[in-house]
């Protein structure tokens, strides 16, 4: 109860002064992970299961904070995105301007108005494709009528025209590749990094499956459920079956105790194993927070300025539902 009152206080001052729990200090106020697990009686099992829940919910709470502060603020800076997309494709101030409008009669609703906004948007597609490319949405459209020589030939063509451009301007070329070469460098670490940390994910979740599903813990659990059911079948009027009750309730008892002792040490050494990847991947997570920001930002020219702790805290949480489980082998009840 003591730590409980703690953790309340503690995340009363953490909102306060930061307005975010932080998951380095979750882990400071988390319940370690617990000893002696197969001795542990109903009510400390329950009282622990209460505490992870409560930080639990705590970490949720700050998630959906995050996500709706996050989401505001993306909506909020869409039209300079827009905007910014459109000038990268070509588009001149006025079709820019006229955005606006379109999209608005677009929403309107009326076949009519759908169908013309259809059209408008064509003309503006092959206008941005003649700006950028020097080809038209015919030639596009065209390119499925034609035979492979046909579209080798038109090929080789377009890149003639393309390497002139460069040729005849190669400042805002090299400018373009090295734009190009620093978004190419933040996605490629990106996705290095996010295979990594999904790698480890992975094999800790095969690790925990295997040891949910291994076939002696199965039976054995089959056996208690078999069990249980012929003692309930025994329990009423008493026609002298008392010991064969109690042989029954000390079969329980023990397949109980056999299973906790079998898995419970398994599941705990993986848990300790989880808890040390969780608490160091949080700064990778928080890198990886910041290339994603940095890949937006280069590709839509508008810094987000997202808040952190949108890809650390799910892993936090992630930890929290593994350690909730700590006494998930310890099915021994109060009157046992």
């Amino acid at each position: 109860m003591k730590r409980i009152i703690f953790i309340s206080l503690f995340f009363c001052v953490s909102y306060v002064a930061s307005s975010q729990v932080k998951p380095e200090a979750i882990f400071e106020i988390m319940p370690p992970i617990p000893n002696n697990v197969c001795n542990a009686t109903p009510d400390v099992k329950n009282k622990f299961r209460t505490e992870v829940d409560s930080i639990s919910q705590l970490v949720r709470d700050d998630l959906d904070r995050i996500k709706n502060e996050n989401e505001a603020n993306a909506e909020s800076k869409e039209p300079e995105m827009m905007a910014n997309m459109m000038k990268q494709s070509g588009m001149s101030e006025e079709d820019i301007l006229q955005m606006p409008a379109r999209q608005k009669s677009k929403k309107s609703g009326g076949n009519e108005q759908k169908e013309m906004s259809e059209k408008e948007t064509d003309a503006m597609v092959d206008k941005m494709l003649q700006q950028n490319y020097n080809i038209s949405m015919d030639e596009v459209k065209n390119l499925d009528k034609m035979d492979e020589n046909a579209k080798k030939g038109w090929a080789t063509a377009l890149a003639t025209e393309k390497k002139a451009e460069v040729m005849a301007d190669p400042e805002k070329f090299e400018k373009e590749r090295i734009k190009n070469m620093k978004s190419y460098e933040l996605v490629t670490e990106y996705k290095r990094l996010t295979d990594s940390l999904n790698a480890q994910q992975e094999k800790f979740g095969k690790m925990f499956n295997k040891l949910e599903e291994d076939t002696s813990g199965l039976v054995m659990l089959r056996n208690i459920s078999k069990w249980k059911m012929e003692l309930s079948g025994l329990g009423g009027i008493d026609y002298g079956q008392g010991p064969q009750m109690e042989a029954l309730a000390a079969k329980i008892k023990s397949e109980k105790q056999r299973y906790c002792a079998l898995f419970s040490p398994k599941y705990i050494d993986i848990l300790q194993k989880y808890l040390r990847f969780t608490k160091n991947s949080i700064k990778p997570y928080y890198r990886l927070e910041l290339l994603q920001n940095q890949v937006t930002a280069s590709q839509t020219g508008v810094d987000f300025d997202m808040e952190s702790g949108y890809l650390v805290l799910p892993q936090v949480q992630s930890y929290l539902q593994k350690l909730a489980g700590a006494y998930k082998y310890n099915l021994l009840s109060e009157f046992e």
